[in-house]
């Protein structure tokens, strides 16, 4: 019986010490992380508020761009890939032969006297 009411005493006695941690952690850590989502829920809200102030202001804009500029995209890209093509083979010809590229195939020929 007495073994019994020792263990009981220092399972008590261990209670109140987690009792303690977890009043601290209460009043410290949860405390911290409750201040810390609320200033993010802050920061959120102002981020919608100056979006919304966006997207009403350039909402006309936003709408035109997606009508009428977005369908040109896939033409844009098209021709800045035969573009870059274009210039691949330009910047590949004037390595090889730099002084044709540069002067090309009409080169004054020099007679001796």
């Amino acid at each position: 019986m007495e073994k019994a009411i020792k263990q009981l005493s220092e399972a008590s006695v261990h209670l109140n010490s987690l009792g303690r941690n977890a009043d601290a952690l209460m009043k410290t850590d949860v405390k911290a992380f409750i201040a810390d989502a609320r200033a993010t829920s802050q920061s959120y809200r102002q981020v919608a508020d100056q979006l919304d102030v966006l997207l009403r202001t350039n909402g006309p804009a936003i709408d035109r761009l997606s009508r009428e500029g977005l369908g040109q995209l896939p033409q844009l890209i098209t021709e800045t890939r035969a573009l870059v093509s274009s210039l691949d083979r330009l910047v590949s010809k004037a390595q090889d032969d730099p002084a044709r590229f540069f002067i090309g195939n009409n080169v004054p020929e020099v007679k001796a006297k």
